[in-house]
């Protein structure tokens, strides 16, 4: 297993849908100063083209966001694929990847003040993590993905795709993940 150096390039993903509000208050609930101290790249992925972002008080957080202009309005999600866009985005290549650790989130998450050392530190160990109900957080490194490989895309709702996911975790890379989804009944 790959060990992730002192200082890994990191890369955090949010998937949202018309909730402001909620996408605000996570990101509000990032530690500023962990942020200066490991840097990671942060984008917004929005797939509601015409719902813009806008915050009613100011974020302090640095984001760029990717408007998913392809995904049409009546659609309940296709998070399979959010997943493997934040994948692709952010390891660019699996052999010699643009970021070390790839996080990806649900608009909702919000964040304990060491996050990132908590997230690092997990990484020492697991190449693939989850955190919280479902697939509300993930990371990975992307021997995790050489391993799994991306999502399937077949799941094109907003359930079912998590548990395809985990359990091929435990089926190819069962000694290097940890799946903490015990609501759903998917720990390991």
């Amino acid at each position: 297993m790959n060990k992730i150096k002192d200082n890994p390039r990191i890369v955090i993903f949010f998937v949202t849908y018309k909730n402001n509000f909620v996408l605000e208050k996570s990101l509000s609930s990032i530690n500023l100063k962990q942020i200066e101290k490991y840097n990671p790249e942060i984008y917004i992925i929005n797939n509601s083209a015409n719902f813009p972002i806008i915050f009613n008080k100011n974020v302090a957080v640095p984001y760029k966001l990717l408007n998913n202009n392809l995904r049409v309005g009546f659609s309940t999600g296709h998070l399979a694929r959010n997943w493997n866009q934040c994948l692709i985005h952010g390891f660019q290549n699996l052999k010699d990847p643009k970021n070390d650790i790839v996080l990806c989130c649900q608009n909702d998450v919000l964040f304990k003040e060491n996050f990132l050392d908590l997230l690092i530190k997990n990484h020492q160990k697991y190449n693939f993590v989850t955190y919280g109900h479902g697939d509300a957080a993930h990371s990975y490194t992307s021997e995790a993905v050489r391993n799994v490989g991306l999502w399937d895309e077949r799941f094109c709702n907003i359930g079912s795709h998590e548990a395809d996911y985990w359990i091929r975790n435990i089926l190819f890379n069962s000694e290097n993940c940890s799946i903490n989804d015990i609501n759903n009944k998917h720990a390991s």
